[in-house]
Formats: C-alpha cells, sequence, structure tokens
C-alpha cells in the first residue's frame, strides 16, 4: 500500500532527488530514468521563467516540500516578480519581473532513495455547454457518415454499371478482333488469287502479242499473194 504522503496531485510543490523545488504539473509520458526504470517521469514547474517548458522529474526520487521550503518557494517567487496561477498551474513574469539570476532553488536535504508514488489525475466533469457542442460534433458527424455512406453506395452502383459496360466493351472487341481476323485470312486469299490472275494476264498478254505478230506475217503473205502478177497467178508463184 502506497503511504499518503506518497501520494501525489497537479499543483503540489515537491522536491526533486536532486533537491529542487517544483510545482507539479502533469505526466511528462514514458521516460526514462538512468537506472533504466520507465514510465516515472511528471512535468513540474521548475524556479524560472525564461522558458515556459516544464521539466521532467522521476516521481520515484521525489517528496512533498515542507512548509519551510513552500515559504521559500512562493518567497522567492514573489521576490523575482514572479506570479503562480493556481488555476492554471503556471508561473509567469509579473510587473516587477527583471530577470531570475538561478534557474531554481535548492533545498537543503534531498530525497530518499526510490520509493512507491502514485500520481492523482483530476477527474474533468463537461460543463452542459462543453456536453451541447460535442453533441452537435456528433450529430454533425453521423450527418457526414450518412453522406459518405449515400456517396459510397452510389460510387458503388456507378463502378458496377461502368464495370458491366466494360465487361460488354470486351466482349465486342473479341468479337471485332474475330472478324478482324477473318477479313485478314479473306484478304491474303484475295491477294494470292490477285497474283494469280496477274500472272494469267501476263501469259495472255505474250500470248496475244504472238498471235499479232503471226497475224501481221499472214497479212503481209495475203497482200504478197494479192499483189502477183498474171503469170506468177497462172504458175502459183
Amino acid at each position: 500500500m502506497i503511504a499518503k504522503d506518497r501520494i501525489f496531485k497537479k499543483g503540489d510543490v515537491i522536491v526533486s532527488g536532486f533537491g529542487n523545488i517544483r510545482i507539479l504539473v502533469g505526466e511528462t509520458g514514458n521516460g526514462e530514468a538512468g537506472d533504466g526504470a520507465k514510465g516515472v517521469f511528471y512535468d513540474a514547474l521548475p524556479m524560472y521563467c525564461e522558458s515556459d517548458s516544464p521539466a521532467g522529474t522521476d516521481m520515484r526520487y521525489a517528496r512533498h516540500a515542507t512548509a519551510k521550503e513552500k515559504k521559500m518557494f512562493f518567497d522567492t517567487l514573489k521576490a523575482n516578480g514572479l506570479v503562480y496561477d493556481a488555476k492554471k498551474c503556471t508561473i509567469k513574469a509579473g510587473e516587477d519581473y527583471k530577470g531570475v539570476e538561478t534557474e531554481n532553488i535548492l533545498a537543503r536535504r534531498n530525497s530518499k532513495g526510490p520509493q512507491p508514488f502514485k500520481v492523482l489525475k483530476k477527474r474533468v466533469r463537461p460543463t452542459l455547454c462543453q456536453i451541447r457542442l460535442l453533441e452537435e460534433k456528433v450529430k454533425l458527424l453521423d450527418e457526414i457518415i450518412i453522406t459518405h455512406c449515400k456517396e459510397k453506395s452510389e460510387l458503388k452502383d456507378h463502378l458496377d454499371e461502368v464495370k458491366g459496360c466494360n465487361e460488354k466493351m470486351a466482349k465486342d472487341l473479341a468479337i471485332l478482333q474475330e472478324d478482324n481476323e477473318k477479313l485478314k485470312s479473306k484478304n491474303t486469299t484475295l491477294e494470292q488469287s490477285n497474283k494469280l490472275m496477274e500472272d494469267e494476264l501476263d501469259r495472255q498478254k505474250r500470248a496475244n502479242e504472238n498471235l499479232s505478230a503471226f497475224n501481221d506475217q499472214y497479212k503481209k503473205r495475203i497482200t504478197d499473194l494479192e499483189n502477183r502478177g498474171f503469170w506468177a497467178r497462172v504458175f502459183n508463184k
């Protein structure tokens, strides 16, 4: 069981393992100590205002500050023109702030060795306005989800329609490719037939040329026979 003096909460004035007096503000997250321990670090406000970033504190070595140490801490804040906001748990520069020479206040005695501890987290109860705002956000998200579901359904229907069109076009393309192959085959046959007909035409032309030459010879022979003299005709010379 954890002792009461080892239970910490936000806003407590604590003394770190190194003897620094600080104010606990919240959880740092997963950290690692020098001895390899993990998940024991918390944020704490140090005694300076040059940076608003809190410093990590290993709570296993931390302890509650004594009344004297608390008084020393807040007196030093006031003397340096710093103002502590207990509601927001922040240290800010006041009107009389001129800069802090020392980074932190060291307590005279350090903490003991590592001990079990517990950090209480304040439960936050939402206001009615926050609840109403959250309800409006939920309602808006529901409307967005409904709209997205409707758009998704419409897109799915359109995708199915496009898919059907693509399948039909694929079938038509397959038919056209098959017809194209048939036409290519017919064209090849016609080209071969045309080649044979051209060869036959060339042969016929050559035959006609030979016949024309024989015809010219016969015509010349007939002309010569018709132009013979009387005695050549009698003796058939």
